[in-house]
């Protein structure tokens, strides 16, 4: 082994004016086969993502134990170079060479996987990161990259809770932290604090190799900068790195540990620092792209206009489709040229009137003109390099992202109309591996607060703040947990009465779908490890709940104001994901509400949808999402308007509970019920470990609870009904089925579903409610089987349920959680035990009423698990179900 003494000089040169033998400061991105050179922004400097470097041969270099980037931004680079630079320590955690295919990466991250295939997720935890492929030229373990005399290289982070989990957040900003990075030409600087210095780093590409350029202001104390870590047999004289500086006294040499070093005096101003990391050939059989010497590194600070992130799309918009009042408008999103690249939008703002800025899960920015004139919109793409955002906000004249790189903060340039800058507006909280740990959404109130919900799931390791909504108000605080206990949340804002809202997702601890409105350091009943080891307050159960069967995948809550031009003023517009529907939200009391109800808006919608924001000036609602997790519909994403030009006619305008009944408002006139044309049915939940729950009665027996009303009164107006009912105490569903005739013979029929957690009470004089005839056989029970509807057949079931999302009908499992129902009948089932089971009706039966009493090997990492349909399916419904999947022959 060499030891420090025997560095040679040259291998530590110093020099007062930069060499003018270096390539210009541009760019180029390699072609990476298949789905991921198709996911890559070509002519953008960069990409983020959690990269995974623990598998490589350590020959030359040392083990570095668990070097995972977790916010990784990946640089590629001429001669199939990559290096990646971690944001969290402040590091490059390591660079290589691709293999001789060409290839330098496996991409199993979420947004290149499921970029071809859709639907197809990565499995959790860890296994399903982006690795590193070919050979290492650096490599450095968990610890920052700048080191002072105090600390030799050792990780400042308190210990994370768990001891495989390396997303322990960013470093302590007294240590360092990252500023931003700011896209020059074809490249891009990133820019740091380390012990007080100002820091501006560039990766570089060299004709055999690649370098960094490294600037700082000025040193008040000793630093030292991290090269690589050398193996303990590894010879200093096979590691081809270099050091220009225009400082002498700035030297290369080996530390106790064997990490390769540079050691900077305290004291100097305006250093200039080159680390080049060179001596290498490419492959036999691989073109050397040629590009012409620049003069030197000064020719990358020149203020170059970026030929970058391709041109302008123009769409025709299609008139909207009205139906029942509501005019429906979709906007077609375009293909680029080559008609390889997909928009899969996650996120929207207004920046004006007539602007729309949306962000894509694939870490793209994308500015829409034209919103106000709809006849013509045209897609301008002005950023890239985002880490897998779901939210972007236009707040006080600059955008936000909260993305798994942290919170974000944006300007477009003018004089190009580019993002430019993406400068860290804070990144003060944890981030693991974890897969499912996504940066779901992001809401900022009226104060300037900006709310950021995270991921719960769990595959393997846990972090610090899975399942958390955080308080984000400044760039210096540290972010704030100020909810826990979510599973994975979409987020709300009601700004008249100052409210953040909160979706989630059905699954382990959370029995159905919920709407929840947060309180500050409330529980909402989702556990994972960290949650088991605390002292929780009691769960802050949903103001309503919503049947899975009705509502599967809650996304995003749009809150209409009261000063925007809808009719559906000062409500909430709650989006379910799966089916690509929309429902309307109806609570007990404006201002302080413990409970509500929701009805179904009765309009149909081709695209996926995540999310939605009301325009400022017309009131429209303009829905936006992509495909990826078990949505029914085919396309790549959407971008749909909506107006509202009056509330549809079959849905209630106000719906709640009283101690004695129920009370409803329609916008129209009722004429009259037919017989029987109102049914009351009621159910519970139960919230365990298991994956859902199925339906209990007040007793705790599996079912329902079906019955007619003891009396209906009708109001003065003829448009409210009260429902009289003497079986409505405290309730999670109950579901109230009408039929009814309006004015002008119009016949309708819908549902509204309440959660009643106490009985309500408020004043029903006003209302002048009368009786109506008797036409019902009021008080009695029912039984459910007498409910089935003649269209109950096993495929209708399959749809009505949404099996559809984890069980394909035509043999794929791609994008599935669980097994195909094709050829399912009579086959051998391989099960996590090893044992081996035939998918007869006794296993099909047990399956549908217990899903985790027999778990298929197949799909035992799976992070979606199935709900009991116990007292959710009757005995008919079940049969039907059975023979729909015996019929689905190979």
């Amino acid at each position: 082994m060499t030891k420090r003494s025997d560095l040679k000089p040259e291998q530590h040169t110093h020099t007062a004016i930069w060499p003018a033998a270096l390539l210009t400061f541009l760019m180029a991105f390699v072609n990476l086969h298949g789905a991921s050179e198709k996911w890559l922004t070509e002519d953008f400097p960069y990409f983020s993502m959690t990269l995974d470097g623990r598998h490589h041969d350590q020959e030359k270099f040392a083990d570095a134990e668990g070097n995972i980037a977790v916010r990784g931004l990946i640089f590629p680079m001429d001669h199939e170079i990559y290096a990646c630079f971690d944001l969290d320590l402040l590091r490059w955690s390591h660079s290589w060479m691709s293999e001789e295919d060409g290839e330098g990466l496996e991409m199993t991250a979420m947004a290149p996987l499921s970029y071809e295939n859709l639907g197809r997720k990565t499995p959790g935890g860890q296994k399903g990161l982006t690795k590193s492929k070919g050979r290492l030229l650096s490599a450095l373990g968990i610890y920052p990259g700048f080191s002072d005399e105090r600390d030799t290289f050792k990780d400042p982070r308190p210990d994370s809770n768990d001891i495989n989990e390396p997303g322990s957040g960013p470093i302590p900003p007294e240590h360092g932290q990252w500023i931003e990075t700011t896209i020059n030409g074809r490249g891009a600087t990133i820019t740091y604090k380390a012990f007080g210095s100002n820091i501006k780093e560039s990766p570089i590409a060299l004709r055999n190799g690649w370098a960094r350029k490294i600037r700082i202001d000025k040193t008040e104390k000793p630093l030292f900068l991290a090269v690589t870590q050398l193996s303990e047999f590894s010879d200093i004289s096979e590691i081809p790195i270099t050091l220009e500086s225009n400082r002498s006294s700035i030297e290369l040499s080996l530390n106790e540990r064997n990490i390769l070093q540079v050691s900077i005096p305290g004291g100097l101003r305006e250093v200039e620092i080159l680390i080049k990391h060179h001596g290498l050939k490419p492959s036999p059989g691989k073109p050397v792209k040629k590009q012409p010497l620049g003069k030197g590194l000064e020719a990358a600070d020149t203020n170059m206009k970026p030929d970058l992130l391709g041109g302008h799309y123009s769409v025709e918009v299609n008139a909207p489709n009205n139906a029942m009042g509501i005019g429906v408008t979709d906007i077609r999103i375009p293909e680029t040229e080559d008609h390889v690249r997909r928009i899969r939008p996650s996120g929207l703002t207004f920046l004006d009137s007539d602007t729309l800025i949306i962000c894509t899960f694939d870490g793209g920015i994308w500015k829409i003109s034209g919103c106000l004139n709809r006849t013509n919109i045209s897609w301008e793409k002005i950023g890239s390099g985002l880490h897998e955002p779901q939210s972007i906000m236009y707040h006080n004249k600059s955008l936000f992202s909260f993305t798994r790189n942290g919170l974000i903060q944006m300007q477009i340039d003018e004089s190009t109309g580019k993002i430019l800058r993406y400068q860290n507006f804070n990144n003060q909280f944890a981030q693991s591996t974890e897969t499912r740990e996504f940066a779901m959404d992001a809401v900022v109130d009226r104060h300037g607060n900006f709310f950021l919900a995270k991921g719960g799931q769990k595959g393997a390791t846990s972090g610090f703040q899975n399942g958390t909504v955080l308080k984000v108000n400044s760039k210096k605080n540290p972010a704030k947990v100020v909810a826990r206990g979510l599973r994975q949340a979409y987020l709300g804002y009601n700004q008249d009465q100052d409210w953040v809202t909160a979706s989630d997702q059905q699954g382990n601890w959370i029995p159905s779908t919920p709407f929840h409105i947060l309180k500050e350091d409330g529980f909402y009943g989702f556990r994972t490890n960290l949650d088991r080891s605390l002292e929780l307050s009691p769960i802050q159960e949903p103001i309503l709940w919503m049947p899975h069967r009705t509502i599967q995948s809650g996304a995003g809550q749009i809150y209409i104001p009261k000063s925007a031009p809808n009719p559906l003023t000062g409500k909430t517009i709650y989006i379910d994901y799966y089916a690509s529907k929309l429902a309307l939200i109806y609570l007990n009391d404006e201002a302080n509400p413990t409970q509500g109800a929701f009805s179904e808006i009765p309009v149909s919608l081709s695209g996926p949808i995540l999310k939605g924001i009301v325009h400022p000036n017309d009131g429209s609602i303009w829905l936006t999402g992509f495909k990826i997790w078990g949505s029914k519909t085919k396309s790549w994403g959407s971008l749909i308007r909506i107006k509202f030009n009056n509330i549809p006619p079959s849905i209630p305008t106000h719906a709640r509970s009283h101690r004695d009944g129920l009370w409803v408002e329609f916008e129209k006139k009722i004429e009259s019920i037919p017989p029987n044309g109102l049914l009351i049915t009621k159910w519970n939940y139960m919230r365990t470990s298991k994956y859902g729950s199925g339906y209990y009665k007040d007793s705790g027996e599996a079912g329902t609870e079906s019955f007619f009303p003891d009396q209906v009164l009708l109001s003065g107006d003829r448009k409210s009904i009260f429902v009289r009912s003497q079986n409505l105490r405290k309730s999670d569903q109950i579901q109230l089925d009408y039929k009814l005739k309006f004015e002008g013979n119009q016949k309708s029929q819908g549902s509204v579903f309440f959660t009643i957690h106490a009985p309500d009470y408020f004043p029903l004089e006003h209302l002048k409610l009368t009786q109506l005839e008797q036409n019902f056989e009021h008080g009695n029970s029912v039984n459910p089987t007498k409910l089935e509807s003649v269209e109950d057949t096993g495929k209708s079931i399959y749809l009505k349920m949404g099996c559809q999302a984890c069980h394909s009908i035509d043999g794929s499992t791609a994008g599935r959680s669980g097994p195909t129902f094709k050829g399912l009948w009579n086959s051998k089932r391989k099960l996590k035990d090893g044992k081996e089971v035939i998918a007869n009706h006794q296993y099909l039966k047990e399956s549908i009423l217990e899903p985790t009493a027999k778990i298929i090997k197949e799909f035992s990492g799976s992070d979606i698990g199935m709900p009991s349909y116990e007292g959710v399916l009757n005995e008919s419904q079940i049969e039907s179900l059975i023979e729909f999947i015996k019929s689905l022959k190979q």
